[in-house]
């Protein structure tokens, strides 16, 4: 109950918490504590930032936990389909020459999102 109160408190700052050196963290062990439910919201939050996301070492750390997180869960999985749609941007080159942005292309290669 606590972690779910405290992920929706985040709520509207998901994808600034995905880039920060402590509250990702947070966003990290409310997905392991909670599951699928805030692998979901925090893939819903971060639409729209994935790219700038995966460019930091506490986002592409966020993103790769979503890969792992999403395999066999087809809702969740379909979002962090998206986010590596929007990170990659029709140019996985670029996104593998990130220094960290080529941590969620393997993560891509491993997981197979």
């Amino acid at each position: 109950a606590d972690a779910q109160a405290l992920l929706a408190g985040l709520r509207g700052a998901v994808a600034e918490a995905a880039c920060s050196p402590y509250a990702n963290l947070v966003l990290l062990r409310a997905m392991e504590v909670l599951g699928k439910e805030a692998a979901s919201f925090v893939a819903v939050e971060m639409r729209g930032h994935a790219h700038a996301a995966a460019s930091t070492a506490q986002g592409s750390e966020v993103l790769c936990y979503l890969q792992e997180s999403a395999a066999g869960q087809p809702p969740t999985k379909a979002l962090v389909e998206a986010l590596v749609d929007e990170c990659i941007g029709g140019d996985g080159a670029a996104l593998c020459c990130q220094k960290h942005g080529h941590l969620v292309a393997l993560s891509v290669m491993q997981c197979g999102a």
